[in-house]
């Protein structure tokens, strides 16, 4: 919580270094079509943050990647060369297939930093509407008004 916003989060942890989120949804669909699917099902709230122990000792701290699902699925949707993937590779270039040679890896940006976490709680300020001078039409709620005249001369 940060300044009276809570943000739900789902915490996938993986001894392997990957995260098999979208598997459930290939069948039958391409890459991209079970991203999509994927992220359909997805809280638009939610953060999921990724938690990897590949190659810690117990005595060392996990790394630790934040994510908005729309991420998420756009990132799948790079796998093996533009193809797409169902699993999130910490860092991981398959040696035969279509993926071959396709460095799989989560984005730097991803990590759980200080900076990561602003950018994320940060609230986009949205400018105010211009105000039109002069005489108004009525308009349906969520519609920014017109001037009924040009501007005064």
């Amino acid at each position: 919580m940060r300044d009276g916003a809570a943000i739900p989060v789902s915490v996938k942890g993986s001894k392997r270094g990957g995260w098999g989120l979208i598997q459930s949804y290939k069948k039958g669909h391409s890459y991209t079509a079970a991203a999509d699917a994927w992220l359909a099902d997805q809280r638009t709230d939610i953060l999921f943050c990724l938690i990897s122990f590949k190659g810690k000792r117990l005595d060392e701290a996990a790394l630790a990647y934040l994510a908005r699902p729309r991420e998420i699925a756009e990132h799948h949707k790079t796998g093996k060369h533009g193809t797409g993937t169902t699993i999130l590779y910490l860092d991981y270039t398959p040696a035969k297939g279509i993926g071959k040679g396709h460095r799989h890896q989560i984005p730097g940006s991803w990590l759980f930093t200080q900076q990561r976490l602003d950018d994320l709680f940060t609230v986009r300020q949205v400018p105010p509407a211009v105000q039109p001078a002069g005489p108004v039409a009525a308009v349906p709620p969520g519609l920014v008004p017109l001037p009924l005249s040009g501007p005064p001369g």
